[in-house]
């Protein structure tokens, strides 16, 4: 009985850890449907059937800045998107659209030109890299922060994002600086 019982003993330690290592890699392996929605893929080859039967309209929240004494504030502002296969790029594209004239009117702002264009948005393991066009540079300690803030808030209400890398042309150490 007792040479049993080890047995029973090494074994479930064994599915224990199997089961752990299984966690570790599922959490480390890329997510098929991330690199399908948040790549660049044209919508015509995206196969998916969950992805196919899903509500094509959302809600997204992109923050623009709400006090005058602190450049880091932000507010979200909702924007209902059509089509939407790709909600972090719905999110800065609507960022970018920038406000109505009665949000202006309200006292919000951006600090981000109309002119910025955003080339290219991933997320990997949290992470998501936003790449602009050169518009987005800017000088001033107050421009840049305010900048960053909404960029980086608009990003982080999204469950999928923990962090934010912002890039003007790949470039992310020599970009706005105060």
């Amino acid at each position: 009985m007792k040479r049993h019982t080890k047995f029973l003993v090494l074994l479930i330690g064994l599915a224990v850890i199997a089961w752990l290592l299984a966690l570790v890699f599922a959490r480390l392996a890329p997510d098929k449907d991330v690199e399908t929605i948040y790549e660049d893929t044209p919508r015509e080859t995206i196969v998916d059937q969950r992805t196919r039967d899903m509500d094509r309209t959302a809600t997204v929240y992109p923050h623009f800045l709400s006090s005058v004494d602190d450049c880091t504030i932000t507010e979200p502002v909702p924007r209902t998107i059509d089509n939407v296969l790709n909600t972090p790029r719905a999110t800065v594209r609507a960022l970018l659209g920038g406000l109505t004239e009665a949000e202006q009117q309200s006292g919000l702002q951006s600090a981000i030109s109309p002119e910025v264009q955003l080339q290219r948005i991933t997320i990997v393991a949290g992470n998501a890299i936003v790449d602009f066009s050169s518009e987005l540079d800017a000088s001033g300690s107050c421009m840049v922060q305010g900048i960053r803030a909404q960029i980086e808030n608009s990003l982080l209400a999204l469950p999928m994002v923990e962090r934010v890398t912002i890039s003007i042309n790949g470039d992310v150490e020599t970009i706005l600086q105060p």
